[in-house]
């Protein structure tokens, strides 16, 4: 995704991108090797255990929305946004989509079970 002069890193991109490949991956044989996998496809753009590490803290944020908590995951998602009304520096992509949903599930499922 570098190669988009509007590429920026986030962490919905980080959540979408791990969503996919590890739906993708899920029936693959051995985990050594999907994980070898995911590591040589991220370490080209960044450190793979950032992406996880991102992944889950948008994931944990979301499932903590109906309390409302403010934090830094809400600053960057404000700052996505900003972004995305400007247009100059966003770049849409099939793993911020991704990301994007799996933000919503959470949140929609944390909706219903309340």
């Amino acid at each position: 995704m570098r190669y988009k002069r509007t590429y920026q890193y986030d962490l919905v991109f980080a959540l979408g991108f791990v969503t996919v490949f590890d739906q993708l991956m899920e029936g693959y044989p051995s985990h050594e090797d999907r994980d070898a996998i995911f590591q040589a496809y991220i370490r080209i753009l960044k450190d793979p255990d950032q992406y996880r590490i991102d992944a889950q803290n948008l994931e944990d944020w979301a499932s903590a929305q109906i309390g409302g908590i403010e934090g830094e995951v809400e600053g960057i998602l404000k700052d996505i946004a900003e972004r995305a009304r400007h247009k100059k520096s966003f770049s849409y992509n099939r793993f911020f989509d991704g990301g994007i949903l799996q933000v919503s599930l959470k949140v929609y499922n944390l909706l219903l079970t309340t």
